[in-house]
């Protein structure tokens, strides 16, 4: 997904950093905290990819109550990776839609495995 849409993180786009010359970045620019990459593709989040997809096959298996622990868990990665300052909101929008299809086509897969399956007698 990243090749296709190829968008650049924030401090390239916003803060134009150039590896290049890494001392001429303005950090007052942005709003980087960490050890976040100024540098590089930024759509999709892969944090949020395994977050969400995580947290989808676990929807499937947790009971009641215990199901919104792994949601409210990936909401918060994904709230941590646009307060840090590595990707937009959109990317972490976008890396949760391909991670909660990608938990959908497990389940299908899984769900069909083991109808083909010969019940035991």
């Amino acid at each position: 997904m990243k090749q296709l849409v190829e968008r650049e993180r924030l401090g390239t786009t916003i803060c134009g950093y150039d590896a290049a010359d890494p001392d001429a970045f303005d950090t007052s620019c942005g709003h980087f905290r960490g050890d976040v990459p100024l540098e590089g593709l930024s759509f999709v989040s892969g944090h949020a990819i395994i977050a969400w997809g995580v947290a989808a096959l676990l929807w499937t298996v947790l009971p009641g109550r215990w199901r919104w622990i792994p949601v409210g868990i990936a909401t918060l990665n994904a709230i941590a990776r646009v307060y840090l300052g590595a990707h937009n909101p959109l990317d972490v929008v976008g890396g949760g839609a391909i991670g909660i299809a990608i938990a959908a086509l497990l389940i299908v897969a899984v769900g069909m495995i083991q109808h083909r399956r010969p019940t035991d007698r």
